[in-house]
């Protein structure tokens, strides 16, 4: 394992900020001081794994130092010292040897490695509705979720990237405060959420859950020029009666099959469920669908083709 040498470090104090940010707080963030750390990443003041190789450089200490006697912490429980530069400077000397043991230049490697013909698997963390500068402003974290944001954050050139392959649920989930047009009354949420697990990796919190949204999967096949999909969970909803698919929005007064850029309603196309297993189904994609009962492959087709993902 290899950690980038370039990236940059969340410490203490941009927690701190996050979990007083009134921001953070409205738009149901994870409080784990991300969008801060990107903020001083932004403004040039950040500390980079490799600043660590010179604790007296200009760059490592103007980033430990500008932020940390800015913070405020209102709350009695927070840890005083993990305001003060010293504190932050200590840590960093503390993290240094363990770092710095893994860092190298991760973009150089990756670039090697395909040069030598190696398969190389670049892997999302986010949806791409997810993205800073996406549609869903100011319901975002801080980076590009895309495929173009993969190469940029790796550091390899786009051309590089032979397949784009998207991975979403037979149904919809978010984490957090911002729109889900296609998202389950209380009742229904609660149970798919069960079957389906739904509670946020991170923080634990439960899932929002809607039906499938093919307006926002086209949306994700256009800008991140997928070439393929992966419908996953199926399986989840193998015992309900009914099925419903987005297939386009209600916006001022007109109907949509397009992302757009305000609030409307979600236009919904139902059909009765297939009422069988699909755990054995197959790679939904360009590849055919395998094993799956048939009331399961043709839904599953359903969900290929309004997504307009590419054969």
């Amino acid at each position: 394992m290899y950690l980038s040498d370039r990236a940059h470090l969340v410490l203490s104090y941009h927690k701190l900020v996050d979990k007083e940010s009134a921001a953070s707080k409205a738009i149901g963030t994870t409080a784990r001081g991300i969008g801060p750390a990107y903020e001083d990443k932004v403004a040039r003041r950040g500390v980079r794994v490799l600043d660590l190789r010179h604790p007296g450089a200009p760059a490592h200490a103007r980033g430990a130092r500008h932020r940390a006697p800015r913070t405020s912490c209102s709350r009695a429980s927070a840890r005083p010292n993990a305001r003060k530069s010293e504190f932050t400077m200590s840590a960093l000397e503390a993290l240094a040897p363990r770092l710095l043991a893994i860092a190298d230049d991760v973009g150089l490697a990756v670039h090697r490695a395909i040069k030598s013909g190696a398969s190389v698997l670049l892997e999302g963390a986010q949806g791409s509705l997810a993205g800073c500068g996406s549609r869903h402003d100011p319901f975002v974290t801080s980076s590009s979720t895309t495929a173009g944001g993969a190469a940029i954050g790796v550091g390899i050139g786009p051309r590089t990237i032979d397949e784009a392959i998207g991975v979403v649920k037979a149904y919809t989930t978010r984490v957090g405060a911002g729109p889900l047009p296609t998202e389950f009354d209380e009742v229904m949420g609660e149970h798919v959420r069960k079957l389906g697990n739904e509670f946020g990796a991170t923080t634990g919190r439960p899932r929002r859950c809607g039906w499938f949204d093919a307006v926002v999967v086209r949306y994700a096949v256009r800008i991140n020029g997928l070439t393929s999909l992966a419908v996953t969970k199926l399986d989840v909803l193998d015992t309900l009666e009914k099925i419903a698919i987005c297939t386009g929005y209600e916006f001022d007064g007109n109907v949509v099959e397009e992302f757009p850029g305000g609030h409307c309603r979600a236009r919904r196309d139902s059909s009765r469920g297939w009422s069988g297993s699909t755990v054995e189904a197959g790679h939904v994609g360009r590849a055919q669908t395998r094993r799956s009962p048939r009331e399961g492959a043709r839904v599953s087709r359903s969900y290929r083709g309004a997504g307009g993902v590419p054969d």
